[in-house]
């Protein structure tokens, strides 16, 4: 009988080095990077290749839409609260210049900057259909009005609405006053004055409690402007006249015995608006010379002593 004997294999070693290894190198780097095309463990959500560049470009601007939505809601809140409305006109107008609606602007303000008495509401549509219920009734300026001037009431007026304030034993009489002699030129239309009259070295009161119907540039500033026109035929009054009036005929409505005693004094010596607030007092009605003026201070001094 013959002896079998198994056939001999060769213990296993560890792998040898070279072209094997390098292959488990690049087969490694391989599987991590399909790992990260097919998503497995990375952030691409299953998106490979130039798909997941367009995704990430929509998720940009996605972000970016919403950041700019954001910011407009967050102005439009901001800007919707603490405004008022008022009315400013869009040119210069010159005085007994009739307005219309087309040179008005309704704008948004914050109420702090409102001056005394303008036109305002809570809404654009509000405040211009005040302004058009007033343009109805009077639609001249009674004044000049300066480009971006907050309109008020008292800028406008018409001939009806000065005959509806005359009552029968009043008179309406205009004069004209320099400035140094009208405060400054601070009196303005609606304003309450004492009329003072000089001639001949004796001053007194001529009138009290005077209102002031509406103010305009002087005749000598009327015929500048004429003369201007002369040579631009197509220049309008309103836009030769200043766009803040610099006073100088002053509309007063007197009594009826009052008109005639200061017409005299301003044709023969000078006349003097004094502002008077409400609940004034009048005026000493009696009248004096300069040196009767002077000495009412100092009598007793030998000057005024023959007085």
């Amino acid at each position: 009988m013959s002896q079998y004997n198994p056939p001999q294999f060769p213990t296993p070693g560890p792998p040898a080095a070279g072209p094997v290894g390098a292959l488990s190198s690049d087969t490694g780097k391989k599987g991590r990077k399909s790992r990260r095309d097919s998503g497995t463990g990375g952030s691409g959500d299953g998106v490979q290749g130039p798909a997941k560049k367009v995704v990430d470009r929509q998720l940009k601007l996605a972000g970016i839409f919403a950041l700019v939505v954001a910011v407009i809601v967050g102005l439009s809140v901001v800007g919707s609260g603490g405004g008022t409305y008022v009315v400013q006109v869009t040119r210069a107008v010159g005085v007994n210049s009739e307005v219309s609606t087309t040179s008005l602007n309704a704008v948004k303000v914050d109420p702090a900057v409102v001056v005394d008495g303008a036109l305002s509401a809570s809404s654009s549509k509000d405040v211009l259909g005040k302004v058009a219920d007033l343009l109805k009734k009077s639609p001249r300026a009674t004044r000049s009005i300066a480009k971006g001037e907050q309109v008020t009431p008292s800028m406008f007026g018409s001939a009806l609405d000065l005959a509806d304030k005359v009552d029968p034993d009043q008179r309406l009489l205009s004069v004209e006053i320099p400035i140094s002699r009208a405060v400054g030129g601070q009196v303005e239309a609606g304003s309450s004055v004492d009329i003072i009259g000089t001639a001949n070295d004796v001053t007194g009161v001529l009138a009290t409690a005077v209102k002031v119907m509406s103010v305009t540039v002087s005749e000598s500033a009327y015929q500048h402007i004429a003369d201007l026109q002369s040579s631009d035929t197509k220049a309008k009054p309103s836009d030769l006249l200043p766009a803040t009036p610099v006073p100088g005929i002053y509309l007063l409505r007197v009594s009826a015995d009052e008109a005639a005693r200061i017409q005299a004094v301003a044709d023969n010596g000078t006349l003097t608006l004094v502002y008077r607030p409400a609940d004034s007092t009048d005026m000493p009605a009696d009248t004096m010379t300069a040196h009767q003026a002077v000495c009412a201070l100092s009598p007793t001094s030998s000057s005024c002593s023959g007085s």
